[in-house]
């Protein structure tokens, strides 16, 4: 009976440090701007966020998720040449979708976490726009994508 205690009780105990870091991380690290907005950061701490970019003139945007998920949606902006998309990543998930042409060049630093930039980067045109992935996953994964070309005729 003793051992269930103390599981139960390292139990509670857990999720109350987990729903304190979630906090302290909001805090610490609110959003700012929207997805129309040039620049913006989305926050998931304990949570899941679905955001599709409509800005025409992007040029940063920051993600932190902390055992939280990011689905972040870029086929509908336009980037500045040379944009920059800041990953932060404990223990949760981002995904992002790019519309087909870009180049995306990423340069991940991974500590027991995942990551795929599933985008041809051959496809491309030499002037194709280019979106710069800064990221900093632990534990955590990042899936980058091309969204499928759409049909013209």
């Amino acid at each position: 009976m003793r051992f269930v205690r103390r599981v139960l009780l390292g139990f509670v105990a857990f999720v109350a440090a987990s729903a304190l870091a979630g906090l302290t991380v909001r805090r610490l690290m609110p959003e700012w701007g929207t997805p129309d907005d040039p620049e913006f950061r989305l926050v998931a701490a304990m949570d899941g966020r679905e955001v599709v970019a409509s800005s025409q003139t992007l040029r940063v945007i920051e993600v932190v998720a902390v055992m939280g998920g990011v689905e972040l949606d870029l086929t509908e902006a336009q980037i500045v040449d040379g944009a920059v998309l800041k990953v932060t990543s404990v223990m949760g998930g981002v995904e992002v979708t790019v519309p087909s042409g870009w180049r995306v060049e990423a340069k991940p630093n991974v500590i027991l976490a995942g990551f795929v930039n599933a985008t041809d980067p051959d496809a491309g045109r030499a002037d194709a726009p280019v979106l710069i992935v800064d990221a900093l996953l632990v534990m955590s994964g990042l899936e980058i994508g091309e969204a499928e070309p759409s049909d013209g005729g």
